[in-house]
């Protein structure tokens, strides 16, 4: 007698082959699922991670983060997420994000008396985002010895009349006339050389994302995540510097509850990138000093060629001269191979 086969036994015999199958999968999307959670729940945790409160009676001042290559990826998806102004509150303030390209220009006596002196003079020309900047170019004077760091703007105006030597001077040149002598004040005290005696010390060429916070069309303070590279004599260097500044020359502006308002919203950036990069210092000012450390670094005898520049230009003659001599060479070279080769096939085909 046979007996009738039971009517849950192809299901299990289904549900064992398709268990078996699809066991490797579900193991795979389990993972996946849990892995997406822990990324998502991570990210919830980063943006709430400073509330309000922290930051509500703090204050805040100018912080500036140099970023480690190895960290590069990471600050720029950082820069990326930062939230705008909150459209909800009881401020007016707006954000206007865009790119722009600066280029930077330190001057200094031979010695770097204005380096030691804890001060920067520095020629600045935005390429790009002209409307951020109704200036498109400016030269500041920069005293880092007091806090907040001062600030001496001075009118850039170009003269196609010489009238005396600071006409011709590469940086004095571009000063408003009237401003001259104000500027030469400034740096009297510093070295024993005359004024005239300054010249270019380091250039930087900086490409930027800016973030700016801007309350009735003007700009208040600012986020800016900075690629730059130091030019001079060929450095190899290229860095990332997060900025997060307030422009405390326009803070009186403000009322009372923008002011606060707006150092807890810089405040809660600070700290969020800090707990994110915690091996990354913050600093309170980034500048001249610490342009001129890192090109020290990368080329130890940068400062050497700068106080000696004819034995640079030398060392650029001797260098094109001989890769002038080896072009040509490799070009007789080959010129005169070709030449033996017509010559022996010429002799074959005599013989």
């Amino acid at each position: 007698m046979v007996l009738p086969v039971p009517h849950w036994l192809p299901m299990i015999r289904v549900y064992l082959l398709y268990s078996v199958v699809t066991l490797p999968c579900v193991l795979r999307m389990l993972y996946w699922l849990i892995t997406c959670a822990i990324l998502t729940a991570s990210a919830n945790a980063l943006a709430e991670d400073v509330s309000p409160t922290s930051c509500e009676n703090k204050g805040f001042d100018n912080v500036y983060f140099l970023i480690d290559k190895n960290d590069f990826y990471s600050a720029s998806i950082f820069y990326q997420k930062i939230d705008v102004i909150d459209s909800k509150t009881e401020t007016d303030f707006k954000s206007l994000v865009g790119e722009r390209d600066r280029s930077s220009i330190y001057y200094d006596f031979d010695d770097l008396d204005i380096l030691n002196a804890q001060k920067e003079l520095v020629y600045i020309l935005d390429k790009d985002l002209l409307y951020f900047f109704p200036d498109r170019e400016k030269i500041n004077y920069i005293d880092n010895q007091v806090t907040p760091v001062s600030i001496n703007k001075f009118e850039v105006k170009k003269y196609n009349r010489k009238i005396s030597p600071l006409d011709k001077h590469p940086l004095f040149s571009k000063v408003k006339r009237k401003q001259r002598s104000i500027l030469v004040d400034l740096i009297a005290d510093i070295s024993k050389s005359p004024p005239e005696a300054i010249s270019e010390s380091l250039k930087i060429e900086l490409s930027e994302n800016v973030h700016f916070i801007i309350l009735h069309g003007t700009n208040f303070g600012a986020i800016t995540l900075s690629r730059f590279t130091i030019s001079n004599f060929g450095v190899p260097n290229t860095s990332l510097l997060l900025k997060i500044e307030k422009f405390y020359n326009r803070q009186d502006y403000l009322m009372q509850h923008e002011r606060k308002y707006l150092d807890a919203f810089f405040c809660q950036i600070e700290e969020r990138f800090e707990m994110q990069f915690p091996h990354i210092k913050p600093s309170s000012w980034f500048g001249y000093r610490d342009y001129n450390q890192i090109a020290l670094e990368n080329l130890p005898s940068r400062a050497f060629f700068r106080k000696y520049p004819e034995i640079f230009s030398i060392g650029q003659i001797i260098t094109l001269i001989f890769i002038g001599f080896l072009f040509i060479y490799l070009i007789l070279g080959r010129y005169s191979k070709s030449d033996s080769y017509r010559k022996t096939s010429r002799l074959t085909q005599q013989k």
